[in-house]
């Protein structure tokens, strides 16, 4: 099963252009971070009433209580602790997670692929996803949404569900720069790196059209 990746900052489009794409080429559409919140979403088998009732009103388990579950509990409410605090969930956390479900997509045998959108964000969990879950042909291909930051956190805004902000945003935004360059350039090296621009100067169709054109007509898209 082939897996593309879709990167970009919040807001840069991919929540738009991620299921265009995915239709277009019989992808799933797989985003790492609606994945995360599924599975810690409440209520959470094997947690307890208590613990699930402080997950429903939005607030951290404390360590304590975590250290009592056995997995996959435990699993379920460090990542929604790690959301809490708007932090990048573990690579020891998240990859199980997200193995379990492209497992369960190739056994389907529905979808030619996974658009996994939001995966990796950095050059480490790049690495280990290599080596610890899908192999050196991990991803096989990566698209790269450009965005001005401004539009971008225009778009952000615009959508935001409870606790987005403008500090919000910006810490993403600051952690995307730390890690994003590096990583880029690895798969500009590997060869499997396409670059797009949704910088609002064309409608979601017409950027949507035009990325596939792109594809199609230098067959970076190996279907």
């Amino acid at each position: 099963m082939i897996i593309v990746s879709l990167l970009g900052i919040q807001g840069s489009g991919k929540g738009t252009l991620g299921p265009l794409i995915a239709a277009e080429f019989r992808l799933y559409h797989l985003s790492i971070g609606e994945l995360l919140r599924s599975v810690c979403k409440p209520p959470i088998q094997g947690a307890g009433e208590y613990i699930n009732e402080i997950i429903r009103h939005g607030k951290l388990v404390p360590g304590e209580l975590v250290d009592t579950l056995s997995l996959p509990a435990s699993t379920a409410v460090n990542i929604h602790n790690y959301r809490i605090l708007r932090e990048i969930v573990p690579s020891h956390i998240a990859f199980p997670v997200l193995q379990k479900k492209i497992l369960e997509l190739e056994a389907q045998g529905a979808y030619n692929g996974v658009l996994l959108d939001g995966f990796p964000r950095q050059l480490d969990h790049y690495e280990e996803a290599r080596e610890l879950c899908f192999g050196p042909n991990f991803p096989t291909l990566v698209i790269y949404i450009d965005c001005p930051v401004e539009i971008a956190r225009t778009r952000y805004l615009s959508r935001a569900r409870d606790g987005d902000s403008i500090a919000v945003f910006d810490k993403r935004l600051a952690q995307f720069r730390e890690h994003t360059p590096s990583l880029l350039q690895r798969f500009a090296e590997e060869n499997i790196l396409i670059r797009t621009m949704n910088d609002g100067s064309m409608t979601v169709m017409e950027a949507f059209e035009a990325l596939v054109v792109c594809l199609k007509t230098n067959n970076k898209m190996p279907l």
